[in-house]
């Protein structure tokens, strides 16, 4: 009886495809969910340089950067370049970096204007809060002692939870933290 059980093949159809459904659910799962990973983390990118580039042309979200290079008055005088060849620094260094982070947005930033930033993101990013987003003003020599402050205005994304979660449940898909970064134009007009 034994033997003849073993020899049916009544069933076998059903059985192969039980068998094969499973590897190719992962399968289409895991490329699915790789694809939205990929989607995601491509637009995140676009919309933190979108963000940078909205953040150059617009007054800083943080009051404490400056509007103008002040001159060093040791080491130049007013129109010279901040940076030279010899090392000498014609601009005051305002300290810095200037940040603003939605997490915990510091009294010394704008918040109606960190929120025009992040609308101008959520626009190719939907899904960004607010607690994602950084704003960092720093100093690099730019511009002519007396003239306007031209700051490297760095968008940071920060980490984040996928939309769906298979693979990224067991740690193996995560969006990693995305930022971009352009320079300032002149910040003492809107």
């Amino acid at each position: 009886m034994l033997r003849a059980f073993l020899k049916d093949e009544r069933g076998q159809a059903t059985i192969d495809f039980v068998v094969t459904l499973l590897p190719l659910m992962v399968v289409v799962l895991t490329v699915i969910e790789v694809a939205i990973a990929f989607f995601v983390s491509e637009t995140s990118q676009k919309a933190a340089q979108l963000a940078a580039r909205f953040a150059a042309v617009r007054s800083p979200v943080h009051v404490s950067v400056p509007a103008e290079n002040t001159l060093n008055p040791t080491n130049g005088e007013a129109g010279d370049a901040c940076f030279d060849d010899d090392g000498d620094h014609a601009c005051v260094d305002p300290g810095g970096p200037f940040v603003c982070d939605g997490a915990a947005l510091d009294p010394n930033c704008d918040s109606v204007a960190f929120l025009e930033l992040l609308g101008e993101a959520q626009r190719l990013y939907p899904r960004l809060e607010q607690e994602e987003l950084a704003v960092t003003y720093a100093y690099r020599n730019l511009g002519a002692a007396g003239g306007p402050f031209i700051p490297e205005i760095t968008i940071t994304i920060a980490e984040r939870p996928l939309p769906i979660n298979f693979l990224s449940m067991i740690g193996l898909i995560q969006l990693n933290a995305v930022s971009a970064t352009a320079y300032g134009e002149d910040l003492s007009s809107t």
